[in-house]
Parts: C-alpha cells; structure tokens; sequence
C-alpha cells in the first residue's frame, strides 16, 4: 500500500493535511484538532484520522468507516472537510479509553483561553459530561492557569 508524505515535509500541520488528503473524507480525531489549529501535532506526524465512506489506498490514514456523512457534523475549507470541533470532541470523548487525550487536553486549553476562559459554545453529549469534567479540569490548568 501506498503511504503519503510527512508532516515534517510541510510548513504547518494544515498545509501538510491539505496536501495530502485528496480522497472523499472528512479530518477526525487528532487530524481534525491539528487542521483547526487547536493541537500543535507531532514532530514528523504520519498517521491521519478520517470519516470515510470506504477504506481508501494509504496505510497510514485510518479509515473510520461510516455509510454515509448526513449523521456528521463538519464544515469545508479550502476544500477540505473537517468535523467541528464539537463534533470530534463529541467523537474523541465517546472513545476516550483510544483517544489521544494529550492532543484533545491541548485542544480544551486552547478552546478554552481562546473564549474567556470558558467552554461557552461547545456543546458535549450528555453520554460524554462525566469524560468531558475530567478533562475540562485538567484543560483549565494546562497553560499554568
């Protein structure tokens, strides 16, 4: 299988997942915090996160796979679709025990400082509170606060 280039080969994270994601997905997960600018990412990251209606050709993009896109909640820029934040907070939250909750701990931080130091506007599923308060406690602190 094929396997597409570096985010080390790239300027930011954004551009790298711009460049090389080209097939009909939507950025999840840990991919989709770094294209919002929310995670910084990984030094040489190589594994991208993705919705997907099939597995496509590259063994380092993890196809989640779903039958269609109407149940997921993203926005589309410079071509690109990525779930919203509250959307892959939602996601990462549902599977907190595989989630890389370094990247979505970073995320809350920057959410949070980003808004007045407040999570107004980020709407967590009730199945998700109890996951979200742990987290959400230690986001508050992360930058020294």
């Amino acid at each position: 299988m094929l396997e597409t280039r570096k985010s080390g080969d790239f300027l930011s994270h954004g551009m790298w997942l711009k460049s090389v994601v080209t097939e009909d997905v939507i950025l999840c997960g840990v991919s989709a915090l770094e294209y919002m600018g929310l995670f910084t990412g990984y030094l040489n990251e190589r594994v991208i996160d993705v919705y997907a209606r099939k597995k496509g050709i590259y063994q380092n993009i993890n196809y989640n796979l779903v039958p269609d896109f109407h149940e997921i909640e993203y926005f589309t820029q410079n071509g690109l679709r990525c779930t919203t934040f509250t959307q892959t907070v939602n996601d990462m939250l549902h599977q907190i025990e595989e989630a890389d909750d370094a990247a979505l701990t970073e995320a809350l931080a920057t959410y949070y400082f980003a808004h007045d130091e407040s999570f107004q506007g980020l709407r967590i599923f009730p199945e998700n509170k109890a996951a979200f308060a742990e987290l959400a406690s230690m986001a508050v602190v992360y930058y020294g606060g």
